[in-house]
């Protein structure tokens, strides 16, 4: 198989898994879902990834390691996305008004640009 092919199938790959850990965590396999996905971010990243694994973690009920695995999404993939994740990760917790406050500022960074 030729370098191009290759890197097709591995993305083909990498979709599937995606959607098995989406398909997991729908069906309510918090903690397959986590795996998967856990997989996925610290092979090869991306806000996708990220994003089930923290969804993951806290339909686990594990919210400090959500916020762990948001934090690590924000220093790794840097922009609004991270933050954004890290807002879910307060508004989960109840903190609604750190939430608000990151929500702001990506919403006001958004709007400067």
């Amino acid at each position: 198989m030729s370098d191009a092919g290759a890197a097709c199938a591995r993305e083909g790959d990498d979709r599937m898994s995606m959607e098995q850990g989406w398909s997991a965590l729908n069906s309510g396999d918090a903690t397959r879902a986590a795996q998967i996905f856990e997989q996925i971010a610290t092979t090869q990243g991306g806000i996708g990834a990220y994003t089930g694994l923290v969804r993951a973690t806290i339909a686990m009920g594990n919210h400090d390691q959500a916020q762990g695995w948001a934090q690590h999404a924000a220093s790794e993939l840097g922009g609004s996305d991270g933050a954004l994740l890290m807002a879910q990760v307060f508004s989960e917790r109840g903190k609604r008004a750190e939430a608000a406050r990151i929500l702001q500022s990506v919403l006001s960074v958004s709007y400067t640009h």
